[in-house]
C-alpha cells in the first residue's frame, strides 16, 4: 500500500508599499508588462493628442513593407519639395535629394525627423498619404486598438501645420502599439541606438533614457498641444516593463516620471521563478534501489511577476517511500501552489531520472 507524506513550501519577502497618488507631473501615464498586466495607471483611457509618437505606427508599416518584400533599405527615394519642406523636428533635405529607405527610417525613429517620415509615408503610398494614414487606423483595427487611437497623419504635427486634425490617443492604446513594436527585433535595433550617420550626418536619439534601468526604446513625442509624450520598454531584473506618459510640461519632468515608476516598479514588484521543470521540489526513498533516493520534478514551469510581499505556498504531497525500479516520468506525487492564499497551479510530480534495482555485483 502507497503511504503519502505532505510537505508545504512556504515563500514570503516583503517589502514596503504605498498606495498610488495622483502625479500633477502629467496628464497621463500607464506601466504594465509585457503579458498586458498594468501595474500603475492614471487616466489611461482619454485620448490625448499623440505628437511625435504617431511614427511609431509609420515606422510598423514602414517594417511590415520590408518583411514582404514590398520595398528594401537599400531602394532611393526621392523626396519632394513638398515633403522635404515639412517643419518642425526635420533633417536637411534638398528638393529631390536621394535617400535611402533605411537613412528615413533612422531619422524617424531616432530623430524624429517629419520630413523623413512623411517621406516614408510618400514613398509607401507612390504619393497618397491620406491612403497611407487609412492604413495606419487600417493596422490599428488588426491590433484591436481602434477606439483607443486615431491617426490623421504619419508624423504627429499639429493641425494648423498640416490642415488634418489632430492625431490623438490614449495610454492604454499606447501601451498595447508599444507591445506590439517590441516584438518587432529590427525596430527596436533601430530605435535603440543613441546615434546614427545617415547621408546628410550624424543624428542623435530624442530619447535621453536609453541605457536608463535597461531602456532601450521606443519613441518620444512633443508640440505644444501635447505637451511631452514618451512610450518605453526597458528589460532588467527579467522583466520587460513598458511604460508611457503623456502631457508633461517639459522633457525633463517628463522622464523623470518615466524613472520614479520604473523604480517604484522595482520596489514593489520582483519576478519570481516559483516552479522550475528543471529543479526538484523534493525526493522520495527508494527501497533496494541502486541509489536510495529519488528526485521529484514539477510537470510545469511557473514564473510571475508578484508584489513583494506576497506570500507563496507550495504543497507537496508525495510518496513516503517507492520500491525499485523506479521508471523515468514515473510519477511519484502532486503539488498545488497558493499565492496569497488563492489556488493558481496544480500539477503531478514525476521522477525525471529512473532508479534501477541495487546489484551487489555492479
Amino acid at each position: 500500500m502507497k503511504r503519502f507524506l505532505t510537505v508545504l513550501i512556504m515563500l514570503i519577502a516583503t517589502a514596503f508599499s504605498y498606495a498610488d497618488e495622483i502625479d500633477n507631473r502629467c496628464k497621463a501615464f500607464l506601466v504594465g508588462d509585457e503579458n498586458g498586466n498594468i501595474y500603475y495607471e492614471q487616466n489611461i483611457d482619454e485620448k490625448l493628442p499623440l505628437a511625435s509618437v504617431t511614427k511609431m505606427m509609420t515606422i510598423l508599416l514602414a517594417f511590415d513593407e520590408l518583411k514582404k518584400g514590398n520595398v528594401h533599405l537599400s531602394d532611393k527615394v526621392k523626396v519632394p519639395k513638398e515633403v522635404a519642406d515639412i517643419g518642425g523636428s526635420r533633417i536637411w533635405m534638398k528638393s529631390d535629394t536621394d535617400f535611402t529607405f533605411e537613412d528615413l527610417l533612422k531619422a524617424s525613429a531616432i530623430y524624429s525627423a517629419n520630413n523623413a517620415t512623411q517621406g516614408i509615408a510618400y514613398y509607401l503610398s507612390q504619393g497618397k498619404v491620406d491612403t497611407f494614414v487609412g492604413k495606419m487606423n487600417d493596422k490599428l483595427k488588426k491590433l484591436k486598438i481602434e477606439n483607443m487611437i486615431e491617426y490623421y497623419t504619419p508624423t504627429g504635427l499639429p493641425p494648423h501645420m498640416t490642415g488634418k486634425k489632430m492625431d490623438v490617443g490614449n495610454a492604454r492604446g499606447l501601451y498595447k502599439l508599444s507591445m506590439a513594436a517590441a516584438k518587432n527585433k529590427k525596430y527596436m535595433t533601430i530605435a535603440g541606438m543613441k546615434e546614427a550617420k545617415i547621408k546628410v550626418g550624424e543624428i542623435k536619439n530624442r530619447n535621453k533614457l536609453l541605457g536608463i534601468e535597461g531602456i532601450y526604446g521606443i519613441k518620444t513625442g512633443h508640440h505644444d498641444t501635447a505637451g511631452y509624450n514618451i512610450c518605453i520598454v526597458s528589460d532588467e531584473n527579467n522583466v520587460k516593463l513598458f511604460v508611457v506618459v503623456l502631457g508633461s510640461k517639459d522633457e525633463k519632468t517628463r522622464d523623470e516620471v518615466v524613472l520614479d515608476k520604473i523604480k517604484k516598479f522595482h520596489e514593489e514588484y520582483t519576478y519570481r521563478v516559483i516552479l522550475d521543470k528543471e529543479q526538484p521540489l523534493s525526493k522520495v526513498k527508494v527501497l533496494a534501489g541502486a541509489t536510495k533516493y529519488v528526485y521529484i520534478y514539477p510537470d510545469k514551469d511557473l514564473k510571475k511577476i508578484l508584489k513583494a510581499d506576497s506570500q507563496i505556498n507550495i504543497r507537496v504531497k508525495k510518496e513516503h517511500f517507492v520500491t525499485a525500479p523506479v521508471k523515468t516520468g514515473e510519477v511519484l506525487g502532486e503539488y498545488e501552489v497558493m499565492i496569497d492564499g488563492k489556488k493558481v497551479l496544480k500539477g503531478k510530480l514525476l521522477a525525471k531520472q529512473g532508479v534501477s534495482l541495487y546489484s551487489p555485483f555492479k
